[in-house]
């Protein structure tokens, strides 16, 4: 039986939690308090219920309105519980539908943490209508669909650091006697991981999101959400954000410094990071993405490198999960996406060559944005 909850009832969303918390495939981005992060979105839930009122299945939809009448209805990481139930999944997509009606929805896209190679769960997601293609490409898709992880079940700390690889040892260890001090960060270290990120994305050419978004991060996801910085000699050199939701710990967001990189102090922030995730019992810690990992030419190979070194497991996730309502206004969309990354791609070459040419002086991003401006209108 389908049901829209009621998220005005403590219980209900209580309810809610529990049940995503207990699953396998549960995520923190199924997590109600996640929703507070998004900015420009609002949120339903979906839940299946059994003959006996409990829960066998649940999806939270972020809904994103466009200028027009017209919504994006997104599941990220959902739908949660087992995805070859069809008539739990077609329970699900009836709320959907109705969603869509409610909102105008042009397109409902899902991203469920099945495993690519489940052929169950994939074609079961197909018969209830959603539209799915295999291998998609990396950073095509709503989420990473192609993670790092490092099973923790069973395991204690001597067994962890045995996994890892010699130089990943070796770098921890020089991190810890070159007297790199990690610990959990606090709001009032915002200030500093984000000039980490805005340093971190300047140096690798990536938009970084605003620093509202981490503070809301922080600050909505309460104890499940934490901020781990490294200091070295007094100075802040490096920071990440990790959540930990449903028995896995996931290391979302990092920075660093350009200097000091030779203490290796993200070694030890990722030592840090997993510890907490082994003695709070979780069974996972979660790299997250290693796009094009297998390329050893991609600019992005030193991501996989590093994380590689802790001793963990590709995971190829299917990936998206469509079901289109209105494909015009969908390809409109995709076009007008193209055409802001294009756009923010501009502002950052802009933004960098000003910044060489006055001897690295760092330019307003305001300033940026009206040369870019003026360059492409």
């Amino acid at each position: 039986m389908m049901e829209l909850l009621d998220l005005r009832r403590q219980s209900a969303c209580e309810e809610y939690e529990l049940f995503i918390q207990s699953r396998p495939n549960g995520s923190f981005l199924q997590c109600l308090d996640w929703a507070g992060v998004k900015p420009g979105w609002s949120r339903e839930v979906v839940v299946s219920r059994r003959s006996d009122g409990s829960i066998r299945g649940a999806m939270q939809v972020l809904i994103r309105k466009l200028p027009i009448r017209w919504s994006l209805l997104y599941a990220p990481r959902g739908p949660v519980g087992d995805c070859t139930d069809e008539a739990m999944l077609r329970d699900l997509m009836e709320g959907v539908h109705l969603l869509a009606h409610l909102h105008h929805g042009y397109r409902f896209v899902c991203d469920p943490l099945v495993l690519e190679q489940d052929t169950a769960a994939v074609k079961t997601l197909e018969r209830v209508g959603l539209s799915w293609r295999p291998n998609q490409k990396d950073l095509s898709t709503m989420q990473s669909r192609i993670n790092y992880m490092l099973p923790l079940a069973g395991k204690n700390r001597e067994q962890l650091l045995t996994g890892f690889s010699k130089k990943c040892r070796y770098n921890l260890r020089l991190a810890q006697k070159n007297g790199v001090v990690c610990r959990i960060g606090t709001l009032g270290d915002l200030d500093g991981f984000y000039r980490l990120m805005q340093v971190t994305g300047e140096r690798d050419n990536f938009t970084i999101r605003p620093k509202q978004y981490f503070h809301d991060m922080l600050t909505q996801l309460g104890e499940h959400c934490r901020m781990y910085v490294c200091e070295y000699e007094g100075e802040l050199i490096s920071g990440a954000i990790a959540v930990q939701y449903a028995s896995i710990t996931s290391y979302v967001y990092g920075a660093s410094d350009n200097r000091f990189r030779q203490v290796m102090p993200n070694y030890l922030m990722q030592w840090e990071m997993i510890l907490w995730a082994l003695d709070s019992g979780c069974t996972v810690y979660d790299f997250q993405a290693i796009p094009f990992y297998q390329d050893t030419q991609s600019p992005y190979y030193g991501i996989y490198r590093f994380k590689h070194g802790f001793g963990g497991v590709v995971v190829s996730l299917a990936g998206d999960f469509n079901y289109y309502y209105c494909r015009p206004v969908h390809w409109a969309a995709q076009l007008g996406r193209k055409l802001f990354v294009k756009k923010q791609s501009a502002m950052r070459h802009i933004h960098s060559a000003l910044c060489t040419r006055w001897g690295q002086k760092p330019v307003p991003a305001l300033e940026a944005q009206a040369l870019c401006s003026s360059q492409t209108s």
